[in-house]
């Protein structure tokens, strides 16, 4: 079983790349999404990542509120976008091979209020490993 975690901004081109020149984190990702923002058109969601960082399983709370303290100083630029059109995340991946044991996550109130700082929310997906064999 892997644990990443990351920040994610959700928006607009233009915001996101403001975002990536504020931040001037050069290892960030930026790309659009298959999603539309709206019903008609060519207006997309853009993506704006920090990398992603391997969290130890034996105590996930503390990864993630190190990764969290590492970003904090660009929390101020990313928040002022924040907003009805920005949506910023915590996003933690789990990925685990079939057989593999559930794994609890409980976050301290101290990485929550972290989040709440980067004005974020917490988005935690979980994702099956298939292995080689079985993709063919």
């Amino acid at each position: 079983m892997v644990i990443q975690a990351y920040i994610r901004v959700l928006s607009d081109e233009a915001t996101i790349h403001a975002i990536h020149k504020e931040t001037n984190i050069r290892s960030a990702s930026v790309n659009r999404l298959k999603a539309r923002r709206g019903k008609l058109g060519e207006d997309f969601w853009w993506n704006w990542g920090t990398p992603y960082t391997t969290i130890d399983t034996d105590n996930p709370d503390d990864g993630i509120k190190a990764m969290l303290y590492a970003h904090k100083p660009i929390f101020p630029i990313i928040r002022k976008y924040v907003g009805s059109n920005t949506d910023a995340y915590l996003e933690i991946v789990v990925r685990y091979a079939q057989g593999d044991d559930p794994l609890g996550l409980c976050l301290s109130a101290e990485t929550i209020l972290l989040v709440s700082e980067l004005g974020g929310a917490v988005d935690i997906d979980a994702v099956l490993l298939v292995e080689e064999s079985q993709s063919n």
